[in-house]
């Protein structure tokens, strides 16, 4: 799970809060990207690239956040991040030689 992406349009590295902050979104009143649009998403998935193997199909994985503490105040144990996927949702796009190959694979709950 690749903590940045490079945007094709930006040309630069981005981590989440960089790239969405330069998209004018606002992540404080949104911090689990619950309400993030559509087009959005679209264009995430169209411009971002892995910066190890430049694969494309990128998509914005919200930050975790524990389950123990109160619901208002619920702090991040997971920073948000991005996974690459191939059209059909379920498998890792990553060249086999990449740096976040077998981070990326999907696993279980068990596994996690």
């Amino acid at each position: 799970m690749p903590i940045t992406a490079y945007s094709q349009k930006l040309k630069r590295e981005l981590d989440p809060e960089q790239l969405l902050s330069l998209l004018d979104y606002d992540l404080k009143s949104d911090p689990d990207l619950k309400e993030l649009p559509q087009d959005l998403r679209d264009y995430i998935q169209r411009d971002l690239v892995c910066p190890e193997c430049g694969v494309d199909g990128c998509v914005i994985v919200s930050r975790s956040t524990s389950r123990k503490n109160h619901k208002k105040n619920k702090a991040a144990v997971k920073q948000p991040h991005f996974r690459f996927l191939k059209k059909n949702g379920e498998e890792n796009k990553h060249h086999t030689l990449c740096f976040h190959y077998t981070d990326s694979k999907l696993q279980s709950q068990k596994e996690s």
